[in-house]
């Protein structure tokens, strides 16, 4: 039960990250121009390849955190 409470949030930042991809590979194959509703650096943001791979690696790194704590 300690492993659930302690161990949500973390994974709430890896779902939040995949989710941001999702949208992200929506917007980019309907195309939505992100970069400029929200005002991004075009030169410095993420493609969604690269928020999905960072959620995978994240959550990884969670259930080895989460295998090693139980």
């Amino acid at each position: 039960m300690i492993a659930l409470r302690l161990y949500r949030g973390p994974m709430l930042i890896v779902i939040f990250l995949f989710l941001i991809g999702i949208n992200v590979y929506g917007w980019r194959s309907s195309g939505v121009n992100h970069v400029l509703i929200f005002e991004l650096d075009p030169r410095n943001h993420l493609s969604e390849q690269h928020l999905m791979e960072l959620a995978a690696v994240l959550g990884v790194v969670w259930a080895l955190s989460i295998l090693s704590f139980l």
